[in-house]
């Protein structure tokens, strides 16, 4: 068996043509490679960006506000010094005023705060002040206090508002009127 095979020559005007198209698809090649590291650095700056915020975002959320300071530590020990004080009453005068306590601790909302108490023994009024961060949280209380069988009459006197460490807090001053018996 014989195998014969011919050739054809290439045209030697066609060299320079193909030559030059494999040099043009070589640049293209370049500049798209290019063009892509450009995105990537892009998108990576991007992405840095948005794992930031987002760890922002997660460190805010994490932690819960500190619910602002309402008494000084001194005005609380204060206070428990009173209690105690009242505790320590002997006989028939501390009972009303220990069930009047009572009473206005039930209706005092977890985030309000009872600032003074006046009470006279035998007087069936009783100022009060109170504070807390939001007017609301008040407004409940006084609602809680006019609920109460103990008391026949809860008045608002006076309202006012101030700011501790930036915090908005709110104050009321009460009148209750305990039910004759």
């Amino acid at each position: 068996m014989r195998l014969t095979t011919s050739f054809v020559a290439s045209p030697k005007r066609l060299v320079p043509y193909l030559g030059g198209a494999a040099w043009g698809m070589a640049l293209l090649t370049v500049v798209a490679m290019a063009l892509l590291v450009h995105d990537a650095n892009q998108s990576q700056a991007e992405l840095d960006g948005i794992r930031n915020t987002l760890a922002r975002l997660r460190a805010h959320h994490a932690e819960p506000p500190a619910p602002p300071v309402l008494v000084s530590v001194a005005q609380l020990a204060l206070l428990k010094q009173n209690v105690a004080r009242l505790n320590r009453l002997p006989g028939y005068g501390a009972r009303p005023l220990l069930r009047l306590l009572d009473s206005i601790e039930a209706s005092l909302p977890p985030d309000a705060a009872l600032l003074e108490l006046h009470y006279a023994q035998g007087n069936d009024v009783v100022l009060l002040k109170a504070e807390a961060g939001q007017a609301e949280t008040l407004a409940g209380f006084l609602r809680s206090l006019t609920e109460r069988p103990e008391f026949a009459q809860a008045l608002l006197v006076q309202r006012s508002e101030r700011r501790s460490e930036g915090e908005r807090i709110v104050q009321f001053e009460v009148r209750l009127t305990r039910r004759s018996k």
